[in-house]
C-alpha cells in the first residue's frame, strides 16, 4: 500500500517532467497500463518505450499536473491537467483521471479515463 508520501514522490517525478524515471521508479516490472477502453500495454519496457516515443512528439510542455489526488488503501485517483505545444504550433490540452491499484509501494496497474479527441493523430495509444 503507498504512502501519501510516495504518491507525492510520484507527482513530483512526473510534474518535474521525469516520466520515463517515474516510470522506472513507481511501477512494477509486470504493470499494465491502459489508456480509455484500448487493450492493455502489458509490462513497465513497453509503457517506458510508448513513453519515449510520445515525449518525442511534443515541442513544449506547458502544463503538466495534478489537480488532485485521492488515496484509499492500494488504490489511487489522480485527476492529471496537460498542456502540450506541438512542432506545428498548435497546442493540445487533456483532463484526465488515472486510476491506479499498487501492490507494496509499486503501480501494478493503471487505467487512463480521458477525452481524446483533443490529442488527435499526436498521441500513439498502443
Amino acid at each position: 500500500m503507498p504512502t501519501p508520501e510516495r504518491v507525492g514522490d510520484l507527482i513530483r517525478y512526473v510534474t518535474g517532467l521525469r516520466l520515463v524515471e517515474a516510470l522506472e521508479e513507481f511501477y512494477h516490472p509486470d504493470s499494465t497500463m491502459q489508456e480509455n477502453m484500448a487493450a492493455p500495454r502489458i509490462g513497465r519496457a513497453v509503457s517506458i518505450a510508448r513513453q519515449k516515443r510520445n515525449a518525442a512528439l511534443a515541442a513544449d510542455v506547458l502544463e503538466l499536473r495534478a489537480a488532485s489526488c485521492l488515496i484509499d488503501g492500494d488504490r489511487v485517483a489522480i485527476e492529471w491537467h496537460a498542456e502540450w505545444r506541438m512542432p506545428d504550433g498548435t497546442q493540445q490540452r487533456i483532463e484526465e483521471v488515472a486510476l491506479q491499484v499498487w501492490k507494496g509501494d509499486r503501480i501494478i496497474r493503471e487505467r487512463f479515463f480521458y477525452d481524446p479527441r483533443p490529442l488527435g493523430a499526436w498521441i500513439a495509444f498502443a
